[in-house]
């Protein structure tokens, strides 16, 4: 990214144009970002979890671009994805970006508030800074939301030199770069664009995501390395008292 002078905007000048728009209420696409204190404990433990243990196991630092996708509709992605995004701004003072790529599928709105769309930004990386938006709570995370692409030309982008460039952007503007991606089963597309990922983190919903899924889906995004699984939405009747007795 660049300002409008074309010069290069450092790690230690960042910060957010003026032009920017607010995440925190619906953006052009019609989605909102989860705030730090709307993530539910149970899900910020578990990101913090896989988080921790990569550094653990690697002895590393995490992952400069995390895909975070599913086997199906209704795992939750866009929460987890959200959340980590938030965790990885709010708690290690990330600059994050939060790239919603729902435009890979059908049955997306068009923008409706006049920012330029994903086509409008593959032609002219320079309206980039007008495409984010900004978080009221957290300057440091922002989202990137482009709304809807015709069906005919989304096989030609994930595939396309402007894509690769557009993202190599983002990375070397941003400390992450957290993809929200559909269904991993179902859309070759997202399969495309986990290949331009570091990492991949797979949701899964509880009594509803079969073994089988869970099993494909980590066989199709290999060989991007995997940080983790997240079971989502995981409900249980035993209370919670006799659930920390033990060790739940």
């Amino acid at each position: 990214m660049s300002d409008a002078t074309g010069s290069s905007i450092t790690a230690r000048e960042r910060r957010m144009p003026a032009n920017a728009g607010t995440a925190g209420s619906a953006g052009a696409a019609g989605r909102s970002m989860l705030t730090y204190t709307d993530i539910p404990a149970d899900l910020a433990e578990a990101v913090r979890g896989i988080l921790n243990r990569h550094e653990l196991r690697e002895q590393a630092g995490l992952p400069p671009t995390i895909a975070v996708t599913g086997p199906a509709r209704g795992a939750g992605v866009t929460t987890v994805s959200q959340a980590l995004a938030t965790i990885l701004a709010q708690e290690l003072g990330r600059f994050v970006c939060w790239f919603d790529c729902s435009w890979m599928r059908t049955g997306r709105a068009d923008h409706d508030d006049g920012r330029p769309g994903l086509i409008d930004i593959l032609e002219d990386h320079g309206q980039l800074s007008r495409a984010l938006l900004s978080s009221n709570e957290l300057p440091q995370l922002v989202c990137l939301s482009p709304g809807s692409v015709p069906e005919p030309s989304r096989n030609q982008i994930v595939r396309s030199h402007e894509l690769s460039e557009l993202l190599r952007i983002l990375s070397d503007e941003f400390d992450h770069l957290v993809f929200d991606l559909p269904p991993v089963l179902g859309h070759a597309n997202s399969l495309a664009l986990l290949r331009q990922s570091d990492a991949s983190l797979l949701v899964i919903r509880h009594r509803s995501t079969t073994i089988s899924q869970v099993r494909r889906s980590l066989e199709s995004m290999d060989p991007t390395p995997n940080l983790g699984v997240v079971l989502n939405q995981y409900r249980t009747r035993i209370p919670a008292g006799i659930r920390r007795l033990l060790g739940e």
